[in-house]
């Protein structure tokens, strides 16, 4: 099937099909910022979101895929920590104590999670 697609990189960020009875000006100027290829038989969707075009080639990926799943495993890191947040509380008003095993379990548990969330942030660009 030849479409025409429009690269960034090597991510795929628009997909065209060829113009019905285009004129030599339309495609000029169509072929500025569009290449066109004959694309694996499936959908526009998922073409862009399933395919990156390397080496004269198109190759599936599961990058968005990826991406959405970090996304999902930071909110629930963020949702942790707003459900969590009242246990500094404890210390400050004297509940417990600072060697209180739960603090304790609080403290390594919060570093392994900031830790994750600050993987996860630099991972998805933000």
């Amino acid at each position: 099937m030849e479409k025409y697609i429009k690269l960034n990189g090597e991510r795929i960020v628009e997909v065209r099909p060829l113009l019905e009875e285009p004129t030599e000006e339309l495609l000029a100027r169509f072929e500025q910022e569009f290449i066109r290829l004959d694309v694996p038989d499936v959908g526009d969707m998922e073409l862009l979101t399933g395919y990156i075009y390397k080496n004269n080639k198109f190759t599936k990926t599961s990058v968005f895929q990826e991406q959405f799943e970090l996304g999902v495993e930071l909110d629930e890191i963020r949702n942790w920590f707003s459900e969590n947040d009242w246990v500094p509380n404890k210390i400050i008003v004297g509940e417990w104590e600072t060697t209180d095993q739960r603090w304790l379990d609080y403290l390594e548990e919060r570093a392994a999670k900031r830790a994750r969330q600050d993987e996860l942030i630099a991972l998805l660009g933000g």
